[in-house]
């Protein structure tokens, strides 16, 4: 009976443990639903992309953000975004190295990069 118990606690144990791994494996993977992020580099360089942090820290469907400085008006500057697909390199992830990340986030759907990116999307 004493060891019946213990199978049936081992054996929850066991289920419960794998069914929360392959949730969080899931959600990790799952890059499609991941928000948009941003990540400065202390290059000065600027990301655009959705941060997975398994198996390792990198950033998917990433965009390069160029700044454009406007001469005559520094206040009217604008951005351009440049898919990281499109580069001679070509890589499908970009792995990021978190001692180089001066700092992370994730977009509003109010700000204009976001609205950039939606606009990107739709035209795929």
């Amino acid at each position: 009976m004493q060891n019946t118990k213990k199978h049936i606690i081992f054996f929850t144990i066991l289920v419960v443990g794998a069914l929360s791994l392959g949730f969080i494996a899931y959600s990790e993977l799952n890059i499609a639903a991941k928000p948009w992020s941003v990540v400065q580099f202390s290059t000065g360089q600027v990301y655009i992309g959705k941060i997975s942090n398994f198996p390792d820290f990198r950033l998917y469907d990433a965009y390069s953000v160029d700044l454009i400085e406007n001469l005559e008006n520094p206040d009217e500057s604008s951005f351009k975004l440049i898919p990281v697909t499109e580069t001679i390199w070509s890589p499908k992830f970009l792995e990021l190295n978190s001692s180089e990340v001066i700092f992370h986030g994730e977009l509003t759907k109010e700000s204009s990069a976001y609205q950039a990116l939606q606009e990107a999307e739709n035209e795929k």
